[in-house]
């Protein structure tokens, strides 16, 4: 689900790299479901966040009250927050988010950019209004 801003880099990218278009699967290790916990109970919590790719996970640390996202959410250069580009499905990917700001971080390690410091929930908020916004 390409936007009409991500349609003519993904066009660009598919000319100068078609290679990209089917990367090679990775071995998995570790199979990891939504709710798992790692390292203990409530060290690391396991969040399913399909919308970017399938069977994408983001990381909760409670004790720390921060997230990782991966790529469903980057930072641009400019500081904004915006969903990951190149979403297979971009209403999943915002219910996604709306999920994670639901757990109320103040600390984002996203999948691109500057990690969001503070109060990382209004942020992951903003974002998921300029999705709103998106025609």
């Amino acid at each position: 689900m390409l936007t009409a801003l991500e349609r003519p880099i993904h066009e660009e990218i598919a000319r100068a790299h078609p290679e990209n278009l089917a990367p090679p699967r990775c071995p998995v290790d570790l199979d990891l479901n939504d709710g798992d916990h790692v390292g203990g109970h409530e060290a690391l919590v396991v969040h399913a966040v399909s919308g970017h790719t399938p069977g994408s996970t983001a990381l909760h640390l409670p004790a720390r009250a921060a997230v990782l996202t991966g790529d469903l959410a980057v930072r641009t250069p400019r500081g904004d927050t915006s969903l990951g580009p190149f979403d297979v499905d971009r209403q999943q990917a915002g219910a996604a988010l709306r999920r994670l700001a639901a757990l109320r971080p103040g600390v984002a390690g996203l999948g691109h950019g500057t990690p969001l410091l503070g109060d990382a929930t209004a942020a992951l908020a903003g974002t998921l209004d300029a999705v709103a916004d998106e025609p």
